[in-house]
């Protein structure tokens, strides 16, 4: 579990991953001048001007029955869903995904989420969140990351809103297998049993902000949110870096 944030930088990461994400952030350094989908000058953002139209960025905070909301009202309620961009194959966010997740880069998380976070707090219809809860990651994977991506985004949130993320509210259930690998349709099936809320206190009569880096069918969020709803939650919000497209 992360304990601090400094200068690009989380500290209390498993010492045998932390200098190699560290070398991969500071690669990168804490604000990327390089376009991370094509390499060109992006003049300390994310994305260059091209791969910012490319990325297809979403309207998301403006509208609130939205693409993310209308894919998750069949498989729960929520009172509030966005992503910030468009996940496609090939795409731009693609390449952002690829280096926070595989390549280290965890910087990159970290200033999507202040930029989520910028937006969320310039909405006037919808009450803000009481905590942040990012979707913990398969242990297996996080061993081998030495971070859970998702936590990294819900800091960049935090950093804007000044919500507290709470890490000790949900865990992945002992025996769970990862889904990165799963088919599309093994996903769809699965039952809504792959988490367990250990802290129903921390969440009782709260709104919560659940926070990942990307929805694909929307398996995962939902069972999140189904462990969740089992413990007296006031409403349940989902934020995300990017929503894939079917």
């Amino acid at each position: 579990m992360f304990t601090s944030y400094t200068n690009g930088h989380y500290h209390g990461v498993a010492k045998k991953n932390y200098f190699k994400r560290a070398l991969g952030a500071l690669s990168a350094g804490a604000l990327p001048q390089k376009c991370v989908a094509c390499g060109q000058e992006s003049f300390g953002g994310v994305f260059c001007l091209t791969c910012k139209v490319l990325a297809g960025e979403t309207d998301h905070f403006s509208v609130e029955r939205n693409e993310t909301l209308s894919r998750m009202t069949l498989r729960c309620e929520l009172e509030f869903a966005a992503a910030l961009g468009i996940f496609t194959k090939g795409g731009p966010y693609q390449s952002l995904l690829h280096k926070l997740k595989y390549r280290g880069v965890f910087t990159l998380g970290f200033k999507e989420g202040r930029r989520f976070g910028i937006k969320y707090m310039q909405m006037s219809t919808i009450p803000k969140a009481d905590i942040i809860i990012p979707i913990p990651s398969h242990w297996r994977r996080k061993l081998k990351r030495g971070y859970n991506q998702a936590e990294i985004f819900a800091k960049g949130i935090e950093r804007e809103t000044k919500i507290p993320i709470r890490t000790d509210v949900l865990r992945t259930r002992i025996g769970i297998v990862s889904q990165t690998t799963k088919k599309r349709e093994e996903r769809m099936n699965r039952t809504n049993d792959r988490f367990l809320c250990v802290n129903p206190k921390g969440v009782a009569k709260k709104r919560v902000l659940l926070v990942d880096d990307v929805l694909t069918t929307g398996a995962t969020a939902e069972a999140a949110i189904t462990a969740l709803n089992m413990k007296a939650i006031k409403k349940i919000q989902l934020g995300l870096l990017a929503l894939a497209m079917n």
